[in-house]
Formats: structure tokens, C-alpha cells, sequence
């Protein structure tokens, strides 16, 4: 675009905004040690039946921590899904966290909404089309991602599809929770095991 067509679309395109919480929201991400970790089987096989289940083109687990948003698992096009992190101004995923919300955010058709028109990832490849992102909640109320689908095309997403993504990325929670306290676990063995042959 000529510098003018590039400055109007940087004044359209709308970073996602930072949550009341952030600090606590960093705190927790940080402590379950999530963040640039191996791929888990746990996870891939949520993201595998989301992508099945929803026919969707794309399907990720991603956690959003200071500067960007970050993908546990990714389903689908692999010029999209070979790129693991990505900008969190620009991430869909990061407006999900910004705004608190509890449920689905769902945008039918990104072309038709004002707040995602110019995103780039909807401007330049893979030219999505549509988002559905469900808020990793959790069990101290603090969001630290979601999981989503993501397609070329616009598409229809129903209350009742809602819900069954929240209870997937329910599960997603329940992992990463459950993945921590057995860490703990064996840490407290360990230290006692340890403790044991010293006396």
C-alpha cells in the first residue's frame, strides 16, 4: 500500500487491550510453567478432537504472556501452525484475555467487524475469516489463554457449539492444573527420598 493507505490501515487495525489483572494473570501463568515447554499428548489430543469435532481449519491451545501469545498445541495450516508465537497486539487470542470475559468470543466473519477488519493476520496469510476462542480459565477466576478454532472461511457458530468449546478448554485447565500438582508431587518425594539417605 502508498503511505498514506498504510497509515490509515494502522490506525484501523485495534491491538488487544491488557486485563485489569495482569499482574496476578502473569504471576499464575508463570507458576504452572507452561510457557515454552514440549509439545504433551495431553494437549495435543484436546486440540485434535476440538479440530475434528468443529471441522475447523485451525485449532490451538495457546497462553498469552507479556509481549506474546504462545501455542502449547496447533492443529491445521502449517504455515500458520509452524509459527508457535506471534505479537500479542495482534493476536486474536489476546482480546479474549484483555477483555475478561468468561465466554466464547466469536467473530462469524472477521471482514465484518470493525475491531478485526485489519488485523494482519486476516489482511496477509493465512486470511482468516472466522474465530471462535474459548478463555483458559483458571481456577483462580485469572484467564491465561484459550482455546480456539480459526478457518478461511466465515461460518456459523451456535450457542451449543459454545458450550462444548468452553468444556473443552475446561479440560484444557484441568490438565495443565492436574500436569502442576503431579510436578509437585514428585518434588516432595524426591526431597523426602533425599532427606531418607542422608540419614
Amino acid at each position: 500500500p502508498r503511505r498514506g493507505e498504510a497509515t490509515k490501515l494502522r490506525m484501523a487495525f485495534v491491538p488487544a487491550p491488557i486485563p485489569h489483572d495482569e499482574e496476578e494473570r502473569i504471576a499464575t501463568l508463570l507458576e504452572l510453567e507452561v510457557m515454552d515447554t514440549e509439545t504433551e499428548e495431553v494437549f495435543d489430543a484436546i486440540a485434535a478432537v476440538t479440530k475434528r469435532i468443529f471441522d475447523a481449519k485451525i485449532t490451538s491451545i495457546t497462553f498469552i504472556d507479556r509481549s506474546r501469545q504462545w501455542s502449547k498445541s496447533c492443529f491445521g495450516l502449517d504455515n500458520f501452525c509452524g509459527t508457535l508465537e506471534t505479537p500479542r497486539d495482534s493476536g486474536f487470542c489476546s482480546h479474549v484475555v484483555g477483555s475478561g470475559r468468561k465466554d466464547p468470543l466469536v467473530i462469524p466473519d472477521t471482514l465484518e467487524d470493525e475491531n478485526f477488519k485489519h488485523n494482519p493476520f486476516v489482511t496477509n496469510e493465512p486470511h482468516l475469516r472466522f474465530y471462535a476462542g474459548a478463555p483458559l480459565i483458571a481456577s483462580n477466576g485469572i484467564s491465561l489463554g484459550t482455546l480456539c478454532i480459526l478457518d478461511t472461511q466465515p461460518r456459523i457458530f451456535s450457542k451449543i457449539d459454545e458450550r462444548r468449546l468452553m468444556r473443552y478448554a475446561s479440560s484444557v485447565v484441568s490438565a495443565l492444573e492436574m500436569r502442576k500438582a503431579v510436578k509437585d508431587a514428585m518434588e516432595i518425594i524426591e526431597g523426602e527420598a533425599e532427606n531418607d539417605e542422608e540419614y
